[in-house]
Formats: structure tokens, C-alpha cells, sequence
């Protein structure tokens, strides 16, 4: 989860442009609290538990302000 929340090493943008992340939210849906946790212990977890043990999804938004847009070529 701690990898999920740092969008700046996710994704790299054009350094003209100078991005920063302005803001990170997590959707973790159904998934289970110790897989969701911060801590070293959420590794411990499988990837994707549920109580029923059937598929959840875990949905991510990324907002970045660039102060030139225009110098946007790419993010990788």
C-alpha cells in the first residue's frame, strides 16, 4: 500500500514540466483491513483477501499540478 501511495515514484513525468503530486486517494473496496494497513504486516496478507475470499478491486487516483503543461511529453 505504502507503494500505491507514492505516486511520484509510479509515475515520471517530463522534468520541463515540474510535476508534484498534489494528492493520492486509494479506493481499497472490499479487501481486507491487514492487507489495506501501512505496516511491514500488511505483506503478510494475500494480495486481494476478502471475507469470502472472492476477487476485490482496489482503485487509485493521481493528481498532479504541473507549473508548465505545456512542456508535458510524458509519463512513464
Amino acid at each position: 500500500m505504502a507503494r500505491l501511495r507514492d505516486g511520484e515514484a509510479i509515475f515520471v513525468t517530463s522534468p520541463a514540466a515540474g510535476c508534484h503530486l498534489e494528492s493520492v486517494q486509494l479506493d481499497f473496496g472490499a479487501l481486507t483491513p491487514a492487507f489495506t494497513a501501512a505496516s511491514d504486516s500488511a505483506a503478510e496478507a494475500s494480495p486481494g483477501a476478502t471475507p469470502g475470499g472472492e476477487h476485490a478491486d482496489l482503485d487509485a487516483d493521481y493528481t498532479f499540478r504541473c507549473k508548465a503543461p505545456a512542456a508535458l511529453h510524458q509519463v512513464a
